[in-house]
């Protein structure tokens, strides 16, 4: 049997993230939810997460600061999603290094795939 995917979700949009944490649930993740992109770093190195979800519309989010700032070897999977009409910051997030990046209906229909 395949190991649970362990999810770190980070989402300020307290009705979006509760979509998606219910998604990822019934997909048989397990999911913490984090408000703040500055404190991403700290729960990665504490946690075992298999994959990072990063909403890009997160207030203070440095999508290739972060990034920078986790370690190559065991790093999780990132999965980065906005709004389809911000294609300057969807691109950024891809050159950062985002393993994954979607538009936010991308997300909410396909987040049981991506976490596959």
């Amino acid at each position: 049997m395949p190991e649970q995917p362990r999810v770190l979700l980070v989402c300020s949009d307290l009705f979006f993230s509760t979509q998606l944490k219910g998604r990822a649930e019934s997909a048989g993740a397990a999911v913490d939810v984090e408000l703040s992109p500055g404190r991403v770093a700290e729960r990665v190195s504490g946690g075992d997460y298999s994959h990072i979800v990063l909403d890009l519309e997160s207030a203070g989010l440095n999508v290739a600061g972060l990034l920078d700032g986790l370690s190559a070897e065991g790093r999780p999977e990132v999965i980065a999603f906005g709004p389809h009409v911000q294609t300057a910051r969807l691109e950024a997030a891809r050159a950062a290094g985002c393993d994954h990046v979607v538009s936010r209906g991308q997300i909410a229909s396909s987040l049981a795939l991506l976490l596959g």
